[in-house]
């Protein structure tokens, strides 16, 4: 993978408060940030295609043994 890729970009915050991590809550709103995030998706696909290319591979595997 490109390590660039692998970063994840939050939205900019103008609150100070938001920025805070100190509750719970913030937590929570970063962590829909980054399911939310382009490059999470991105990633979410590629592992799709490749479980289905294992999982292709295992049964044709098991026919040759």
């Amino acid at each position: 993978f490109d390590i660039n890729l692998l970063i994840i970009k939050l939205p900019d915050r103008n609150s100070q408060l938001e920025n805070r991590p100190s509750t719970s809550t913030i937590v929570q709103l970063r962590t829909m940030d980054i399911l939310c995030s382009i490059e999470f998706r991105e990633l979410e696909k590629k592992n799709k295609e490749l479980t289905t290319k294992v999982d292709t591979l295992k049964a044709a595997l098991k026919q040759m043994g």
